[in-house]
């Protein structure tokens, strides 16, 4: 399609060629590659969640054993006296 802008002279005429299919092709471009970021990044949260629970359970299971041990030593305490 030819777009026709008129100068300031009355023959004066400026002729552009549409480039609109380019446009669309690199905005078909940019939102695929957005979409692929949008999905990287989800999964990269999930991972971080993942491993953050994870961690959480660990420290859990830890301090739930330093408190059994600390109970055993004083029930062992109060046996010595």
């Amino acid at each position: 399609m030819n777009r026709t802008n008129m100068g300031t002279g009355s023959d004066n005429r400026v002729t552009q060629r549409c480039n609109c299919s380019a446009d669309i092709t690199l905005l078909k471009d940019s939102t695929g590659s957005l979409q692929a970021e949008h999905v990287l990044l989800k999964q990269t949260i999930r991972v971080s969640d993942n491993l953050r629970s994870e961690q959480m359970d660990a420290v859990k299971n830890g301090l739930s054993d330093i408190k059994s041990q600390l109970l055993t030593f004083t029930s062992s305490l109060m046996g010595c006296t």
